[in-house]
Formats: C-alpha cells, sequence, structure tokens
C-alpha cells in the first residue's frame, strides 16, 4: 500500500511535525519517501527508529525558499 500525503492551504508554512501511527502487526513500512514534492526532499526528515511499535514521525523545516503550493498537492507518497 501506497499512501499520497496531499496538502491544502499550504502557505507560508514554516514547519510541521506529525506522527503516523499504525498497527505494528499488521504494516510494515519501508521509510522511503517516494514521489516527494520539488524541493521538498531536503527539508522533510522520517524517523523510523519506531517502526516496531507503531510510528514514523515525519519533520518538515522550510530551509529553502519554497513557494506555496496549491490546494492537492502530494507532498509526498
Amino acid at each position: 500500500v501506497c499512501l499520497d500525503f496531499s496538502v491544502r492551504n499550504f502557505e507560508n508554512i514554516e514547519s510541521m511535525l506529525f506522527t503516523l501511527s499504525y498497527d505494528a502487526s499488521l504494516v510494515v513500512p519501508t521509510c522511503n519517501f517516494t514521489n516527494v514534492y520539488p524541493g521538498l526532499k531536503e527539508s522533510i526528515t522520517r524517523a523510523c527508529q519506531d517502526s516496531a511499535i507503531g510510528e514514523i514521525r515525519i519533520l518538515y523545516e522550510n530551509i529553502i525558499d519554497l513557494p506555496d503550493l496549491p490546494d492537492g498537492a502530494v507532498i509526498f507518497s
């Protein structure tokens, strides 16, 4: 299964941090994002050390001058 993460109102975003939670007995993540929006690859960090307990942490920091993104833009898959 591959999930697309899209945005809405992605304007003047300085940073974001969130956790993806899942049932670790059913899901084994690869922690490799594909289809990363151009310019975001250097700005997104993922922490998969807690994947055995069912958590992946995602951190985005606007380290480059990224333009506002249109509603529905996929930032990563």
